[in-house]
């Protein structure tokens, strides 16, 4: 954080530079009242001593409050106590001071204040009767909060603790700036240590580097070389130690260890000509692809190219019961094989580029309606998927594809999902206002619970989310146009608290939590998005994101975004800061020409959050994210009709996707992280 003040400076900077002055006012402004003191956190502490030597408890419990909610609600649960603890010590320091000042009345002014907040706390229960003793700087359960060591052991570790905090916060680009010298400084320093080896080398051996002919300089490949076999370049390469038989070794592996390519070892009849050589790189080019479809996968270019009664060379995928997938090849020498092989070799080499390879691809069609919810538990061993008519199966992906148990609802399964701790209990709600909760070890449904006003038959539950901690869910119920949020307790099962007043304009669509369980993201069928607070049930931030309804959101693996996807078919991330700020809107497939729904996850990112698999027009599609680009990188494919909702699981080595459609087809594709 110690670059910050240096890039404030080149913000300003620039803004005077492109003559930007009511936007550099605007910047200077914000500058003098930032609450963060510039991420330093001695000034942090120096304004929080400030606010407790002057009695102030508003500017002290302001300040506090936005600490809180800009950096410790985001932070591991481990850690939530040490920041209730530091919380606790300050309000303590601040009555101590209110003694020690004479200042009887800002202390009664603080209980007044703050009982209704404390009085339910243990760690509090003694303080209450503090305004009625006499001589507390001499009372045994006092008398050590008066020492001047425990006040600056306090700030101290309040210091330590801030310190930490925004060191581990993710830092901007511009920021970036300190860490990117110093790699390049020691490429730099390495490079120059490598060009004096090298040149130790030649001198003392006599080795002579050697060069390139003009003519592969002037064509890229030799004259006398046949082309490259991409599976070749496979096989060379030596599997690390200790790598065991891992997915990844077997596909490096996979050519089944041959010295040399089948293509290489043969020996040129006779040298090529410039011309020719030239001539024949031209034709073995791949057909272009239109730009705005991602390249085809691999898996549906082995299966054209066995349909062709006279291709020179057959590609075949192993059944996936075998343990693992591999790929065979059967050369037969003819002088065309180059022409016929390139556009597979190209197709293959366009997917590794993508930075994954399909492994296989199997479809799951045990239902016959619109498919709501497709859902991997934590785990990603089973999988829970529903349709309109009522159906859920419980499945197993991996290895092979078999359907573990059914559920015959009476109604549409509107929502969905896996409790975070025991992964063998499932939620799921319809349109009656029930809540059903399904053992899938023991086959049956264990509790029902009803929400409010579920004696309507027409209230629909429309979204369920669990806690990542496991104590508690989410519900959305809607009747007409409005609806209400509730959280429940997953051990009772009964109902916590209203999250959210009911409304008659406006119901939840869908919602998701942060990592900790303490922020909830909301997304409302009147196009705006909100960020809760779990601990004080209170909203902190709205605003309005997307025209006609929100149908996904999610927060980012730093959490320092959310991304939401809307009835207006735009993809857009937001800051989860400077909240209701867009960052961009990211240009991905969302073709809604099918009836639109609100069921079921329209995007999710895969393990480091670096890509996001989406709803495609035949199958998903994976988008890679940049800072503000979203690059389509692979087409799944594989379906007939549109997809309406997807998930990826990242449990083992190799990835599994899985996207359900509007004709009750389910795809379950497993990928190789590259």
């Amino acid at each position: 954080m110690s670059a910050i003040g240096f890039g404030d400076e080149l913000v300003r900077d620039y803004l005077l530079f492109r003559g930007f002055l009511s936007a550099l006012k605007a910047f200077d402004s914000e500058i003098k009242a930032d609450k963060d003191r510039g991420f330093r956190p001695d000034r942090i502490v120096e304004h929080l001593s400030s606010c407790i030597i002057n009695l102030d408890l508003n500017s002290l419990r302001e300040s506090w409050a936005h600490l809180d909610q800009r950096f410790f609600a985001r932070l591991e649960h481990s850690f939530l106590g040490t920041a209730k603890k530091l919380e606790t010590a300050l309000l303590r320091m601040y009555l101590v001071t209110c003694i020690s000042s004479g200042r009887q009345d800002k202390l009664l002014d603080f209980f007044e204040k703050m009982t209704p907040e404390l009085q339910g706390q243990p760690e509090w229960k003694d303080w209450f009767a503090l305004p009625f003793i006499k001589n507390a700087d001499e009372h045994p359960t006092y008398a050590a909060f008066f020492s001047r060591q425990w006040q600056d052991t306090m700030l101290l570790s309040l210091h330590n603790f801030i310190s930490v905090v925004f060191q581990s916060a993710a830092m901007p680009t511009l920021l970036s700036y300190e860490e990117e010298l110093m790699k390049l400084q020691h490429l730099t320093e390495e490079n120059e240590i490598l060009k004096k080896k090298l040149a130790a080398l030649q001198a003392g051996e006599n080795i002579e580097l050697p060069k390139p002919s003009r003519d592969a300089e002037s064509c890229g490949l030799s004259a006398t070389s046949e082309l490259m076999d991409d599976f070749y370049v496979i096989a060379q390469e030596t599997p690390p130690e200790s790598t065991g038989r891992s997915i990844k070794s077997l596909i490096r592996n996979i050519s089944g260890g041959l010295p040399t390519s089948p293509v290489l070892s043969r020996r040129p009849t006779e040298p090529r000509k410039m011309e020719e050589s030239t001539g024949s790189l031209k034709s073995t080019k791949a057909k272009p692809r239109s730009p705005s479809v991602p390249p085809q996968s691999s898996l549906s270019v082995f299966e054209s190219s066995r349909s062709k009664k006279d291709s020179p060379e057959t590609l075949r995928s192993v059944s996936h019961d075998e343990g693992h997938s591999r790929l065979e090849k059967k050369v037969k020498p003819q002088p065309s094989r180059s022409a016929s092989v390139q556009p597979v070799i190209q197709s293959m080499k366009e997917e590794a580029m993508s930075g994954f390879i399909i492994l296989s691809r199997e479809k799951y069609s045990e239902h016959n309606s619109l498919i709501t919810h497709c859902k991997f538990n934590c785990s990603g061993t089973a999988v829970a998927s529903s349709d309109m008519d009522g159906v859920i199966k419980i499945w197993n992906a991996i290895p092979s594809i078999s359907t573990l148990s059914t559920i015959m609802s009476k109604t549409s399964v509107l929502s969905l999902d896996w409790d975070r701790k025991r992964e063998r209990l499932l939620l799921y709600g319809g349109t009656t206002g029930m809540v059903r909760l399904y053992d899938t070890k023991e086959r049956r449904v264990v509790k029902e619970i009803c929400t409010e006003s579920s004696s309507n038959n027409n209230q629909r539950v429309l979204c369920i989310c669990c806690s990542p901690l496991g104590t508690n869910f989410v519900t959305s119920t809607s009747l007409g146009e409005g609806g209400q949020l509730s959280l429940w307790d997953m051990k009772t099962l009964s109902l916590e608290r209203q999250l959210l007043p009911k409304s008659d304009k406006a119901c939840v669509h869908c919602c998701s939590f942060n990592h900790n369980g303490q922020l909830l993201l909301i997304g409302s069928s009147d196009g705006t998005s909100s960020i809760l607070d779990l601990r004080t049930s209170e909203i902190f931030a709205t605003w309005p994101s997307h025209p006609g309804g929100v149908f996904s959101t999610e927060f980012s693996l730093d959490e320092t975004a959310c991304y939401t996807l809307g009835a207006d078919k735009k993809f857009t991330s937001w800051s989860a800061n400077r909240t209701g700020q867009k960052l961009c809107d990211l240009d991905i497939y969302c073709d809604f020409s099918e009836p639109i729904s609100t069921y079921g996850k329209r995007f999710c990112f895969n393990s480091d959050g670096s890509h996001v698999l989406t709803c495609g027009p035949l199958g998903g599609i994976i988008y890679k994210i940049g800072n503000s680009t979203a690059a389509p990188v692979l087409d799944i494919g594989g379906h007939n009709k549109s997809v309406n909702t997807v998930d990826w699981s990242a449990a083992m080595e190799s990835s599994t996707c899985i996207c359900g459609t509007v004709d009750g087809r389910v795809i379950v594709s497993t990928l190789l992280n590259q």
